[in-house]
């Protein structure tokens, strides 16, 4: 079966593919400090979140906003939680566990990153 070409006809598609990278790098990120496997089953507040991870506050802030943003936390008013999509696939415990896959990734991330 042929595929059509996608092409990009706006401005705001254009940004969008741009920014594309942002979320995987956000889930690299919480990955290379193995925040999923780290919450276990639980509500945290940011600040103590922080010292369990030995993280800083204001970065693992905007790390948790995003992953909430992309459905991979959730927040409520007690702190944030995993979702089960997180637990299944994202800590180390789970037999479903993809963290090996997604390092194969990042991997690749760096090679994509020096086409130049």
């Amino acid at each position: 079966m042929k595929q059509t070409p996608t092409f990009i006809t706006s401005f705001k598609q254009f940004r969008d593919a741009a920014y594309a990278f942002r979320l995987p790098r956000i889930i690299f990120s919480a990955l290379e400090i193995n925040l999923f496997t780290k919450m276990e089953d639980r509500d945290w507040t940011i600040p103590k979140l922080a010292k369990h991870l030995g993280a800083s506050q204001r970065g693992l802030a905007i790390l948790c906003r995003n992953l909430a943003s992309a459905g991979l936390l959730v927040k409520s008013q007690s702190g944030y939680h995993l979702t089960p999509f997180s637990k299944r696939y994202l800590q180390e415990s789970s037999p479903d566990f993809r963290g090996d896959y997604l390092g194969l990734m990042q991997r690749q991330w760096s090679e994509w990153s020096h086409l130049t």
